[in-house]
């Protein structure tokens, strides 16, 4: 399935793993801004 919807929940899925990525580099900062 490709489109719009497709590319933005790719996008927001590579998001969330950058940003669990960060958070495991960084344990100390355990708030995350949302």
């Amino acid at each position: 399935m490709t489109g719009p919807k497709a590319l933005q929940r790719c996008r927001d899925t590579d998001d969330l793993v950058a940003r669990l990525q960060r958070q495991l580099k960084a344990p100390q900062a355990t708030e995350l801004p949302t």
